[in-house]
């Protein structure tokens, strides 16, 4: 006896064609995964390095504080006493990047409650969410005569890059 040649039934051949379609979608989704994961982290904003540059003047604030506008919000208005949560980046005078949180979670703080040097606590009022304002903050209204050891100078001058994205 000898045995016939098998043929594949239409049954059949339509289970194969569907593994093969499962397997391929199956390699696009472990693909896409892949690469989601790869890509994770990374951010494509404007590196912190260096200050935006500006022809934008400085306003005289209280204190010795200057303050320019290179963003106007639209949001809602920072006050003393709401919430606060801002991106930001710190330089020294000499052009030193010194602080950011450009890449770590957004920092929250009460305004005007001494939890930010008082710079800050000055500056950032009258922001509106979605608002980039620099900050030239002057030594008394910084860290003054102590500074911070190993990052900050007694007596330095800083100047922020402060980006509201939310006051509540």
């Amino acid at each position: 006896m000898t045995a016939s040649p098998r043929t594949a039934s239409p049954l059949t051949a339509s289970r194969t064609a569907r593994t093969v379609q499962w397997i391929v979608v199956a390699l696009v989704l472990w693909v896409a995964t892949v690469g989601a994961f790869a890509g994770a982290g990374k951010t494509q904003s404007r590196p912190a390095e260096q200050p935006t540059p500006t022809e934008e003047p400085w306003v005289e604030g209280k204190k010795g504080l200057k303050i320019r506008d290179l963003v106007v919000g639209t949001g809602s208005e920072a006050k003393r006493g709401k919430r606060a949560s801002v991106r930001y980046a710190g330089w020294l005078e000499d052009g030193t990047l010194f602080d950011t949180n450009r890449s770590k979670d957004l920092l929250v703080f009460e305004v005007g409650a001494g939890r930010v040097v008082k710079g800050w606590d000055l500056g950032v009022v009258g922001m509106k969410v979605g608002g980039t304002r620099q900050l030239l903050i002057p030594a008394k209204l910084a860290y003054g005569k102590r500074g911070v050891p190993g990052r900050i100078p007694p007596d330095a001058a800083l100047l922020f890059e402060i980006s509201l994205r939310g006051a509540s």
